[in-house]
C-alpha cells in the first residue's frame, strides 16, 4: 500500500485531537469514516499506529514515525497548493521572453516594469536575437514566447500569433545637416547621405527599393555608406556627429526629436511600417503569465503616441 497525502493528514488531523470527532469533523469526515479509514491504513502497513483507550488516543511508535516525516510532506503540499493558485493568476513562475534587439529596446522594457509593479513574485529572463535564432530557441522551448518581425521567417506554421500596433518609419538628421531645413523631399535623396539605421531585414529592402523604384541591389549597395547597429545611442551619435541620415522607427529617435536635438526629415516611406508579432507555438498551451505579458505588451503599445492606431489582432 501507498501511502498519500489524505492519509497522513488523517494521522496527523487524529494525534492533534486525539478525538475522531473532532478530527472528522476538520477533515470533513463521518467518524465512522475516519475510524474506518485508520484501521484500514493500520491493517495494509501491519502496524499499531494509534493506542485508544477510554480516556484518550496517542499516536504509537509507528504513528510518531509518520508524523515526523508527514510534518514536512503536509507544508510542501500546503505551499504547492498554494503556489499553485498563485501560478493560475499569474502571481508566479518563471516566464522567458526572446525579443528582437528594436522590440526590446522600444517598448519591452516598459512592460515589463508596469508587470513588476503588478505582479512582483514573476521570474522574467529576456533574450535578445534576431528572429529566425529566436523561432529555432521557441521550438525547442528555450524561451516561452517571440516578440519580433516575423516577415523574416520562412514557415510560421504551428505558430499562435497576435500582431502588435505597428510604428510608423521616421528619418532624422542634426540641425545643422544641409537637409535639416527641407520642407518638401522624396524618398529617394535620403540615399545621398549616408544611413544609420538599426538591423533591417531583407524584406524592407525590397519595399524600400519599389517605393523608391530602384532595383535593389542598387538600392542595397549603399554607394554613400551605412552603418547598421542595434545599439540605438550609437546611431544617434552617429546622426549628431555626422551628415547620416537616421532611419527606423519613429520611438528610436521620438526623444531627440522632442528635445530638438534632430530633426524628423519631410519624407515617409508608405510601404513600410514595423509588423512586430507576439508569438508562441500553438500546440502548447500557454500560462497565465504569458498571458499577462500579451495584455499588458498590447495595452502599452497601444496607448504609446508614439504608434499608429493599427489595432493588435491574432491570426
Amino acid at each position: 500500500m501507498t501511502i498519500d497525502i489524505r492519509h497522513i493528514r488523517q494521522v496527523e488531523a487524529l494525534a492533534r485531537h486525539k478525538n475522531f470527532a473532532r478530527a472528522a469533523r476538520e477533515l470533513g469526515m463521518t467518524q465512522p469514516g475516519l475510524s474506518r479509514a485508520i484501521q484500514s491504513l493500520e491493517n495494509a502497513l501491519d502496524v499499531r499506529l494509534f493506542d485508544r483507550n477510554s480516556r484518550e488516543i496517542t499516536p504509537t511508535v509507528y504513528g510518531q514515525h509518520i508524523l515526523d516525516f508527514g510534518k514536512t510532506l503536509l507544508r510542501d503540499a500546503s505551499r504547492l497548493e498554494s503556489d499553485l493558485e498563485l501560478l493560475k493568476e499569474g502571481e508566479r513562475g518563471e516566464l522567458i521572453i526572446g525579443a528582437g534587439p528594436i522590440p526590446a529596446e522600444i517598448f519591452l522594457g516598459k512592460v515589463l516594469g508596469i508587470m513588476s509593479l503588478k505582479h512582483p513574485n514573476l521570474n522574467v529572463r529576456v533574450i535578445v536575437e534576431r528572429p529566425a535564432t529566436l523561432l529555432s530557441m521557441l521550438n525547442t522551448r528555450e524561451v516561452d514566447v517571440m516578440v519580433g518581425d516575423i516577415r523574416v521567417l520562412e514557415d510560421t506554421k504551428g505558430l499562435d500569433i497576435t500582431e502588435l500596433p505597428q510604428h510608423p518609419i521616421c528619418y532624422v538628421c542634426r540641425p545643422g545637416h544641409p537637409y535639416a531645413k527641407r520642407k518638401k523631399m522624396i524618398l529617394r535623396e535620403i540615399f545621398d547621405y549616408p544611413i544609420a539605421t538599426p538591423w533591417i531585414p531583407n524584406v524592407i529592402y525590397d519595399l524600400v527599393a519599389s517605393e523608391v523604384g530602384l532595383p535593389v541591389a542598387e538600392l542595397t549597395a549603399f554607394k554613400n555608406g551605412l552603418i547598421e547597429c542595434s545599439y540605438f545611442k550609437l546611431l544617434i551619435d552617429v546622426v549628431l556627429t555626422s551628415n547620416a541620415i537616421g532611419c527606423g522607427l519613429v520611438p528610436i529617435f521620438a526623444d531627440g526629436i522632442d528635445r530638438k536635438k534632430l530633426v524628423q526629415l519631410p519624407v515617409t516611406c508608405r510601404a513600410v511600417n514595423s509588423e512586430y508579432s507576439f508569438v508562441s507555438l500553438a500546440r502548447y498551451s500557454i500560462s497565465p503569465a504569458v498571458k499577462i505579458l500579451r495584455k499588458t505588451l498590447i495595452q502599452t503599445v497601444q496607448k504609446s503616441h508614439s504608434f499608429n492606431s493599427v489595432p493588435a489582432k491574432e491570426i
